[in-house]
């Protein structure tokens, strides 16, 4: 057994994002407990929320788990997740009474009963089912494995249904986004066994067909919950698994594979995802041949031509229509030829970018740190002001090739453009070689005069440099409950003063509950840090400014009643 953390680390990364989403939306009610039981209602597809119990061991360990949704992708769907999110959370409510069995969940084995049943029998129970449910009747065709055609016609056919069942007065809103995008997932999960069995085209032209839908999708449906970009996420890699792995394969299943990207990628549908439309046309050149190369070469002239007259988003098409070139290239001629094209057209980044990896690849280090300089003396940052690709490049570099001293070099540069994350391996590099005494107090100005204040706060933190951070944090008073408990240990009066005066500043602009709770809030961290005295002080200070407030005052009466067990 696993503790929750375990658990949910071993869970599909896809389905855990999900799970983090519905927690986030507040999907999970009715959360109840019952000694090591937890059952609550979690809303998916379906306008009926799910039923969902989880068993927990009195180690807090996960024993089972059960969910009345119909997922069968694996052992763990997302609202088990959402679920086990709010219980680690601590979002239960304690249940006096023992809770009534799931109606929904069998009390008794089919196993039994399945096994004496003659081949027949089952046959005539399947069929009668499926035309009953369509759902059922398409995983029944998924399964047993019907041919390309029908199977590709039935995973239409149930996403439009879908669409049409979840569409309410011309509009389909997030929950009946998510549930269309659950449907998409089950196809995909079919895709996802077709690759697992070598059937490769079948695989491509089910993953091909929810990309298509999806975009369409995405400009008539609410998909702020994310599952939507989840599922296309999924779709293309799946698409470009296949692909990959069809590339050896069968001449005639690339080519008809090859037709159907070709034939969908133009779709106008495309013109508000051009980077999809290109990673489309990517795993087309992976299937590329002799005789079919032309038809992709025809159709990247129209988008580069069409791309020139665009007003926005120009430099980023063309810059992919070289790439799908380059990969066409690199499937119809070879290496060489692919990076001799890239040497030709290294004022494109990604271009660029690809020829680096490229000579990475073939141990021409030199050569692939002589590129990123020339990028990085003039492109020291993305728009996101963290360092540029070219310094994550160098990094690459150096360690592939076994630089360290450029390495370390590098390490530094990068933490001074903005990337904390490099702190640790610097330090421990630096370390190792015996020179961070030495080093250190010049990083340390450097990363003052450099980065801006909060950075130079996070790294004061974690040095315990508290005599330095005490004067940033009176310098920048609003982040004395960042570093409140840290600091308070060695300078507890002019922590407490600085909280008293965030806490005042605060209560001036409270205006609701929601406001008053957050004010408490930090009047509580105050306590924590020991300011018991000082906290009780401001509490009348309230009480007398805001005696009409009679949802402050019970705030404040709950606080009082918990510092009092607290103490």
């Amino acid at each position: 057994m696993k503790t929750i953390e375990e658990f949910l680390s071993a869970v599909d990364i896809r389905i855990y994002d999900r799970g983090v989403r519905y927690y986030e939306n507040g999907m999970v009610e009715r959360l109840v407990r019952d000694g090591c039981h937890y059952s609550a209602k979690v809303h998916g597809s379906d306008w009926e929320p799910y039923d969902v119990d989880i068993q927990l061991s009195e180690e807090q360990e996960v024993k089972d788990w059960y969910c009345t949704c119909p997922y069968d992708g694996g052992d763990v769907c997302k609202h088990v997740v959402a679920m086990l999110l709010a219980v680690q959370n601590g979002k239960a409510k304690e249940k006096k009474t023992t809770p009534r069995k799931n109606k929904n969940k069998p009390s008794f084995s089919l196993e039994p009963l399945l096994s004496k049943a003659s081949k027949k029998e089952l046959a005539a129970l399947i069929l009668e089912h499926t035309k009953e449910d369509e759902r059922f009747c398409a995983n029944v065709l998924f399964a047993l494995g019907a041919p390309d055609e029908q199977e590709l016609s039935t995973a239409k056919e149930m996403i439009h249904a879908s669409i049409r069942r979840n569409t309410h007065r011309g509009d389909i809103d997030m929950r009946g986004c998510d549930a269309i995008c659950n449907d998409m997932d089950e196809v995909l999960e079919t895709a996802r066994r077709h690759v697992e069995r070598g059937r490769f085209a079948a695989a491509i032209a089910l993953a091909l067909e929810m990309l298509h839908i999806g975009a369409k999708l995405a400009s008539e449906a609410d998909s702020s919950s994310g599952c939507l970009c989840d599922t296309m996420d999924y779709g293309l890699e799946l698409l470009e698994n296949a692909a990959a792995s069809l590339q050896s394969g069968e001449p005639k299943k690339k080519q008809v594979s090859f037709d159907k990207i070709l034939k969908i990628a133009p779709n106008k549908t495309f013109d508000d995802w051009e980077d999809l439309r290109y990673d489309l046309l990517n795993c087309a050149a992976l299937l590329a041949d002799q005789k079919s190369a032309p038809k992709l070469r025809t159709l990247l002239d129209e988008l580069l031509a069409a791309a020139g007259k665009m007003e926005y988003g120009r430099e980023y098409c063309m810059e992919a229509n070289m790439e799908t070139r380059f990969r066409l290239i690199e499937t119809m001629e070879g290496a060489k030829a692919a990076r001799d094209f890239l040497s030709q057209h290294l004022d494109f980044d990604r271009l660029r970018e690809l020829a680096v990896i490229m000579d990475m690849d073939a141990g021409n280090y030199k050569r692939a740190e002589k590129l990123c300089l020339e990028k990085a003396e003039t492109t020291s940052r993305n728009p996101y002001g963290s360092p540029s690709q070219w310094h994550e490049l160098l990094c690459n570099i150096y360690r592939t090739a076994g630089q360290e001293k450029k390495l370390t070099a590098q390490l530094r540069t990068m933490l001074l453009l903005g990337k904390l994350e490099c702190y640790d391996e610097l330090k421990k590099r630096l370390q190792a070689d015996g020179c961070w005494e030495q080093e250190y107090p010049s990083l340390l100005q450097s990363i003052a005069a450099s980065r801006p204040c909060d950075q130079y706060m996070l790294i004061l933190a974690k040095e315990s440099e508290l005599a330095l951070l005490i004067e940033q944090v009176e310098r920048k008073p609003d982040t004395v409950f960042i570093y409140g408990n840290q600091l308070a240990k060695q300078y507890p009066q002019r922590v407490y003063a600085l909280c008293a005066s965030q806490i005042r500043s605060v209560g001036e602009l409270v205006q609701n509950r929601r406001d008053y709770q957050k004010l408490c809030s930090l009047l509580e961290k105050l306590i924590g840090y020991g300011g018991t005295a000082e906290a009780r002080q401001l509490v009348m200070e309230l009480r007398e400014t805001y005696p009409r407030r009679s949802a402050l005052q019970e705030e404040l009466t709950l606080l009082e009643r918990k510092a009092a067990k607290q103490l």
